[in-house]
């Protein structure tokens, strides 16, 4: 699961992703359950980069977060362990 802040300027996309690895419930037929956490900071160049292909670039190659900076930008995931 993947929660984004999203920003463009003068063809330069910055976003923050918060990235939740879930896990199949333990038993039955529940929701999935939250594991871990991380966030990344990171940008694209160009005037044509969708926000979806920003998004999942720094999901992939972008800088982390500390969790305390991660946090900040996502608070409803600060109860579950963040990835180190």
């Amino acid at each position: 699961m993947k929660r984004w802040h999203y920003w463009n300027a003068n063809r330069s996309q910055t976003a923050v992703v918060g990235v939740v690895t879930m896990l199949p419930p333990k038993e039955g037929d529940g929701p999935d359950e939250p594991f871990d956490w991380a966030a990344y900071i990171g940008g694209t160049t160009g005037a044509e980069v969708p926000e979806k292909d920003t998004v999942d670039f720094v999901s992939r190659h972008g800088c982390k977060l500390s969790r305390e900076q991660a946090c900040a930008f996502f608070p409803q995931f600060a109860r579950i362990p963040y990835r180190y």
